[in-house]
């Protein structure tokens, strides 16, 4: 893989300690507690990460991660997972919807996908390493597209308001950008 295309992951645990990021973490984790899943085998889409380590701590299971190119396909060590966590990589893809079919080929019939991606207005240009921001509309015809159902989303905004300091953070938090967590199935 190209070095200069994607940011290492020891940057990606250097932002993880931010506190919007950490906020953002407490409420995934929060989030996949409630769920009425309990798995036996779960797996983190993207490269193993603190956010990975924290959801092992939390509840007591062991997480397999992927590897390799997502836009080529999906590389993990088992061939069916209770749990799929999806969380803020969608939409650093090329090709989500080619990621999302693959995803369901691992996903036992009754398991769970847990989407965690932003979702933002129409009109507001994409983040830097973003090449797909969707808002609600697209973000939910991606998912048919793929042939999942959404059985659940919640939204919030990210973080305390001072929690990073700068025009853009807080622009972001007061007007723009929400945090979706979405639950699908299988169709």
């Amino acid at each position: 893989m190209d070095k200069d295309f994607a940011k290492n992951i020891e940057f990606i645990n250097q932002q993880s300690e931010l506190p919007s990021f950490r906020y953002r973490d407490e409420r995934i984790i929060e989030f996949i507690g409630k769920l009425e899943c309990k798995s036996l085998y779960v797996l983190d889409i993207g490269e193993r990460n603190r956010l990975t380590e924290k959801l092992e701590q939390a509840y007591r299971l062991r997480a397999d991660s992927t590897y390799g190119d997502l836009d080529k396909g999906l590389d993990c060590l088992k061939l069916e997972y209770d749990l799929v966590i999806f969380s803020h990589v969608i939409e650093h893809l090329f090709n989500p919807l080619l990621c999302l079919e693959n995803i369901k080929l691992v996903m036992k019939p009754d398991a769970l996908l847990v989407i965690c991606a932003p979702v933002k207005p129409h009109f507001l240009p994409w983040g830097k390493g973003h090449f797909h921001e969707m808002d609600e509309y697209r973000f939910k015809k991606l998912i048919a597209r793929a042939g999942l159902k959404i059985i659940q989303w919640e939204k919030f905004r990210n973080g305390p308001l001072l929690a990073d300091l700068g025009i853009r953070p807080i622009l972001r938090k007061l007007f723009f950008k929400e945090q979706s967590f979405v639950v699908c199935k299988k169709l």
